[in-house]
């Protein structure tokens, strides 16, 4: 059973559908991976809370004048899409990627995922 669910329901419905059709060795493990997978995407889609004040903290922290400058020109509104202004954000949120999906998953689950990727990563 998958534990997280994708937030567009036909992914589920496909997500469901492999899983039924896989073979009973392979469904503990593809299970866990569309949890895994369903948290990133829940992690990544996470709606932040992008002021200007937190843009201004943001440039201010940078040790890149170059990257500086570019950002500053860019405007707030640019940045407010750009990957490491997005990755900042989380870091005030004090919850990284990691710790997102263990807190979705359970940590049993998210522990037992991580030991069957290095079963199916050495075992090819």
């Amino acid at each position: 059973m998958i534990k997280v669910k994708h937030p567009v329901e036909s992914y589920n419905i496909h997500q469901e559908i492999f899983l039924k059709n896989a073979s009973e060795e392979d469904k503990e493990y593809h299970s866990l991976a569309f949890s895994f997978k369903n948290s990133v995407y829940l992690y990544y889609s996470m709606q932040l809370d992008a002021t200007s004040e937190v843009y201004q903290d943001w440039l201010e922290e940078m040790t890149d004048d170059e990257l500086k400058n570019t950002m500053q020109a860019k405007g707030f509104e640019a940045c407010k899409k750009a990957l490491s202004f997005n990755r900042y954000l989380r870091k005030l949120r004090i919850m990284d990627e990691q710790s997102f999906i263990c807190k979705k998953m359970g940590k049993e689950q998210y522990d037992r995922y991580k030991i069957l990727m290095k079963e199916k990563t050495y075992s090819h």
